[in-house]
């Protein structure tokens, strides 16, 4: 019987329990914008990004809206790939808005555990310098 040691390749944000994103704006978008994101599962397959406590704060006003997410360093594949879903879940939901994408930076990359070394996916992970801010 051999035995193997599993790394979760996309950890759950470190929380007792996820905390409900900060909401700013009209509440009947907000409610539709987080059932978008409700929609986007962790790469892991273990519940959604809001669920997880990923979605840390969504601020909509007229003609604009900025979802901050808790994505890791932010550089790998999984972390784009969850940025570009929950962009396109704003972009269906908003449209005719201007749209940004916000991350906080997290220590470890958001595909391997804090010591672990990097994979070839997270070759290039190191916190960003500016905060990680992107719009499109």
């Amino acid at each position: 019987m051999s035995t193997h040691n599993a790394i979760r390749i996309w950890p759950q944000v470190e929380t007792t329990s996820p905390v409900a994103p900060r909401c700013s704006g009209e509440p009947g978008l907000i409610r539709r914008v987080l059932d978008a994101l409700e929609r986007i599962p962790e790469p892991d397959g273990q519940g959604s990004i809001v669920q997880n406590g990923r979605v840390i704060a969504l601020d909509l006003c007229p003609g604009e809206a900025m979802l901050t997410l808790s994505l890791g360093s932010g550089h790998c594949h999984h972390a784009r790939a969850v940025g570009e879903l929950a962009f396109e879940a704003m972009r269906q939901t908003l449209p005719d808005t201007d749209l940004y994408l916000r991350h906080d930076v997290d220590a470890r990359c958001a595909n391997r555990s804090a010591d672990a070394a990097p994979s070839q996916d997270c070759s290039g992970c190191a916190p960003a310098a500016d905060g990680g801010s992107a719009s499109r």
